[in-house]
Parts: C-alpha cells; structure tokens; sequence
C-alpha cells in the first residue's frame, strides 16, 4: 500500500537536518501518523540514535536491528544505490535546494512504485512472524 503524501513526503518538509534522537523522534511520530491504519516494522541499522533509551516509539511502530557491520543484509542500501544511479549521479546542482528537490524526488518513487521497492529490498530473512 502506497504511503499517502504525508508530511515526511512533501517537498519543503520531507529532510530531516539532523541526525540524532529528536530527529529520529519527528521521523517516527510522522510515520505513525502517515501509516496510521497500519503496524509497521523498520528495519534499524544499530546507530545511536535508533537505539537510544530515550527514543519515543509509537506503540503502532516495532524497530527491528539488524546485525552491526553488513551493510548487504540492509534493504534500504539497495534503495540508496537505486537513489545515487538514478537520481543524483554524477551531477553538479547549482544550490543546496536544487539536491533537495533531487533527493526528494528520488525517495517518493519506492512509495509511488511499491512493486518495484518490494522486489529490490525483499530479503528472505525479513520473512517474519511477530
């Protein structure tokens, strides 16, 4: 199911400045609301501020952390891959906005193809029962 263009999604909200607990707190309370009918599992890749006792997660929300330091076994690296080939490669922007706009544009096409991002980030080993 396609996300609905929420506000992680639109073009003047959709980057986080920072990387860090209140940033990951934003991102996960906007992913609660924008999949609100839904449980959803994020696969998590170890950094400090996914794991952070601090950290707020919504009760629709179950982080999941994969092994630290194999980087193949993470979907989302395939998706980045996708995003760096087809989107930002070897080009110059002329301003900070214009990557912006770039990188934005990129990351709404897993949710606007959903076949697409499930045949590239489909690991047998994420074939859970919770």
């Amino acid at each position: 199911m396609p996300l609905r263009e929420g506000r992680l999604l639109r073009q003047e909200e959709g980057l986080l400045p920072r990387a860090n607990t209140v940033q990951m707190d934003l991102f996960l309370e906007e992913v609660s609301k924008d999949c609100k009918d839904c449980f959803v599992i994020i696969l998590e890749d170890g950094a400090g501020w996914h794991k952070s006792g601090r950290l707020k997660v919504p009760e629709s929300i179950k982080l999941v952390y994969q092994p630290s330091r194999i980087p193949k076994l993470n979907p989302v690296e395939r998706l980045w891959k996708e995003l760096r080939e087809n989107y930002l490669p070897n080009m110059a922007f002329g301003s900070l906005d214009a990557v912006k706009k770039a990188l934005i544009d990129g990351l709404r096409q897993p949710c606007d193809n959903p076949e697409r991002t499930r045949s590239m980030t489909n690991f047998e080993y994420l074939s859970v029962t919770l």
